[in-house]
């Protein structure tokens, strides 16, 4: 894809996306003689092998942003000489020239015939003759300072055009033409004073390279050093025409600068030709293992680490519903809440996460892996409720115990524009067999792209995949493969110990119902209007459930007065009803409220009332209808009446109340007992009155006990064969409802 304003060279007439950017590094099959630094050990040896050219910035052309120019670093010591050369010097423009690290003055420049060419496959192979004869005669440059310097490498031209496809095992046709861009083949050595060659001395932050063809294979390979201690070696199979390969620490990146562990249809990536910040840096490419005798930095560049940064193992991993439920989230119908996962990063330094919550166990789902960076302390990850594959999981009785892990050494390597991949190894070199099983596994999230061309095959990986052999293989073999205008990445890095949570997350539903019922008939005006509210879980619910019961206070009523013996956050309130109610099991939980019909209203008007019952915190309700309960009430006037209940018992012969005749004799003690219940509206007045009297056959055996409907006792004393008790002042205001005894015993004469 050529970006609007760049020169590039001109692509095949075939239709094939032929320019490509390659995240992705590549571990060389290695010549068995090979010796030197430089092209000879980034290319595969292989007879179809095919060789990835050297872009060295012609017509400064940008690839997604990247300058199309390699640039290699070297860290050299004092006494020891850099030998160089190039398949093109003497050609055309080509040239050679070294700067210290951050310097913009050459300390060598070398140009023409005189040193630095390589004039075959044989003498690439070899390397310099100052240290292998039969080699290449190299540019020398005696290094005085220790530290990095910065070699830059020069085409014959500066015009854009494409290599031709060339196998590496055929080598090159010289003198290269003054018109080629690109170099063949190019070596960059560190010598001792004794001219035994150093390793591991030479490396880059991106390569811009060019097969100069499609279909056809190349094989390349380097070492990734990360500034957090870790080495990967990597090797890959792929069919670019022109591109740049590189690795980062963060991949496609967020919104929010945080790695989206997934690939997309568009860049979202940092430029390797960007200074590394303190989030963010981009691996270095070792054309072999780094030398363990270079420094930590050198110049104020990192280079090589002194020991990896080990991630610790995280704690205190915890679920949260999205209603505010330890331990439980809501399922019904396809709809699942999901909620908050909890954990602390003991670290004083961020690391990536992976969470999983294991939902295969249910035998439906599958496995959910929930990505992320990971500040020191506590972080917060929110699961939407749905798995691995995007569905809803079902509600149930499975407890789902979720892990986490933190990780170190992260790397990630995404393919950009490459149509077609025969796959990749990536192996850490340290701390290899600790930690996890298997450096070799690697991770991908292809989901997000369209599944045309010949899509990859598991298109993304909970637990990671080996790549002990390649993998992650994508692409139809055509120039519009899965791969085609697409960034494409793949990750790695090292784990910590895993951590589990406390208690299992269980998803449920839980279907709420309430009934409202009048316990009074019709709404007296100026009085109270008396319901009951029943609140139920008709389902098989894991645990406790609560809901919010609400019933407002309605325009035709002037107050409200509510009451909740058990189950309820409180146990009484004024006004609206508003309150938490906890449900065990199918018990249901009963609320009783007063409503004062206003004494505006009109008799014969129709009011209604309504009480609510939302879903289950952290239980979704499969039935809604039920939620909600409503009567309908006619607005009559007031009334005031009273019924008496009489009962006897003869208490000498034993037994019960009761209102029949019963048989005495003389000497026998009997009782008799009047309850009295106010079935009216309005209260009672205060000389309201209950009062009975002994027939002459019956001697009063002391006082009477009055038992008032607030519960609290009197006694009654007789006047002759007369009980007689005015209720208010005893007992205070008598309600409509109340209801309430007065016991007498007498002797039968």
């Amino acid at each position: 894809m050529n970006p609007t304003g760049s020169t590039f060279p001109a692509r095949p007439t075939s239709g094939r996306s032929r320019w490509t950017l390659s995240a992705v590094l590549l571990a060389s099959l290695l010549l068995s003689h090979a010796r030197a630094e430089g092209s000879r050990d980034l290319l595969g040896s292989g007879p179809n092998d095919y060789r990835a050219s050297m872009e060295t910035g012609y017509g400064n052309g940008i690839l997604y942003n990247v300058p199309r120019k390699t640039t290699l670093y070297v860290y050299a010591k004092v006494g020891e000489q850099l030998a160089l050369g190039t398949s093109a010097m003497g050609v055309g423009a080509a040239a050679i020239n070294v700067y210290t690290l951050n310097g913009t003055a050459t300390v060598a420049a070398f140009s023409g015939a005189a040193c630095g060419l390589i004039q075959n496959r044989a003498q690439e192979a070899l390397g310099p003759a100052t240290a292998y004869p039969g080699g290449y005669t190299p540019c020398l440059y005696p290094v005085t300072t220790a530290g990095i310097y910065r070699v830059e490498m020069f085409a014959p031209s500066n015009t854009a055009t494409n290599p031709p496809a060339r196998l590496v095992s055929s080598g090159w046709t010289t003198p290269v033409g003054a018109g080629e861009a690109t170099l063949a083949a190019w070596d960059v050595s560190v010598l001792s004073a004794a001219a035994t060659e150093q390793k591991g001395r030479v490396y880059a932050k991106y390569m811009a390279l060019n097969v100069g063809n499609n279909s056809i294979k190349i094989n390349l390979g380097v070492y990734a050093q990360t500034r957090d201690g870790y080495l990967y070696k990597v090797q890959q199979f792929i069919d670019p025409y022109g591109f740049i390969f590189f690795a980062n620490n963060k991949g496609v990146k967020l919104a929010n600068g945080n790695p989206s562990y997934a690939s997309s249809s568009g860049t979202g990536f940092t430029s390797p030709a960007d200074p590394d910040s303190s989030t963010e840096f981009t691996a270095k490419l070792f054309l072999n293992a780094p030398d363990p005798s270079i420094p930590a930095t050198s110049g104020g560049e990192w280079l090589l680490p002194a020991t990896a940064t080990l991630p610790p193992t995280p704690a205190n991993l915890s679920f949260t519903g999205v209603d505010g439920t330890a331990n439980y989230a809501g399922s019904s119908s396809g709809y699942t809440t999901g909620g908050t996962f909890t954990f602390t990063n003991p670290g004083s330094t961020p690391f990536a996460y992976r969470l999983t919550v294991p939902l295969s166990s249910n035998g439906t789902n599958i496995d959910r892996v929930l990505l992320g960076t990971a500040s020191p302390g506590s972080t917060s990850v929110t699961w939407d409720g749905l798995d691995g594959n995007g569905n809803p999981v079902a509600a149930g009785n499975t407890s789902y115990v979720a892990s986490v892990k933190l990780f170190g050494g992260e790397i990630h390597f995404p393919m950009i524009d490459v149509e077609n991949s025969a796959g990749l190894t990536i192996t850490r070199q340290n701390l290899a067999g600790s930690g996890d099983a298997d450096p070799s596994l690697i991770y991908w999230d292809d989901r997000p792209l369209p599944q045309t061309g010949g899509p990859t095959t598991p298109l993304f990986t909970r637990k990671g995949v080996s790549s002990t052999t390649p993998t992650h293989v994508f692409g139809d073999n055509t120039g519009t493969g899965f791969g085609n205008n697409q960034v494409i990445d793949t990750y790695s890095y090292y784990p910590s110990g895993p951590t589990n949570a406390g208690s299992g997350l269980t998803v449920r539903s839980a279907d709420i119902q309430i009934v409202k019922t009048a316990v009074s008939t019709g709404a007296p005006l100026g009085h109270a209007t008396r319901y009951t509210l029943d609140i139920k879980n008709n389902s098989a619910t894991p645990g406790p459930v609560q809901t919010t019961v609400t019933d407002a206070l309605p325009a035709w009523a002037s107050a409200m007065t509510w009451t909740c013996p058990a189950g309820c956050a409180a146990t009484s309130g004024t006004g609206s009803l508003s309150t938490l109610v906890t449900l065990s099991g199918t018990t249901p939980v009963r609320i009783n409220v007063s409503l004062t019909t206003s004494a505006s209203r009109t008799v014969g008007e129709t009011v209604i009332n309504t009480g609510v019952a939302t879903h289950a915190n952290d239980a979704v309700d499969p039935i809604t209808a039920n939620n909600t309960s409503s009567v309908n009430l006619s607005v009559r006037a007031p009334v005031t009446s009273v019924n008496i209940l009489k009962q006897q018992r003869n208490v000498t012969r034993g037994g019960a109340f009761t209102a029949t005749n019963m048989n005495v004799s003389p000497g026998e003690t009997v009782q008799y007992r009047l309850t009295y219940t106010a079935t009216g509206d309005t209260f009672f007045p205060s000389t309201f009155s209950v009062r009975d009297g002994l027939v002459p056959q019956l001697t009063p055996a002391g006082t009477a006990t009055l038992t008032c409907p607030n519960g609290t006792t009197a006694t009654v004393t007789p006047t002759g064969q007369n009980y007689i008790v005015n209720l208010v002042p005893i007992c205070g205001a008598i309600q409509a409802g109340d209801t309430g005894t007065l016991v007498i015993t007498a002797t039968v004469r």
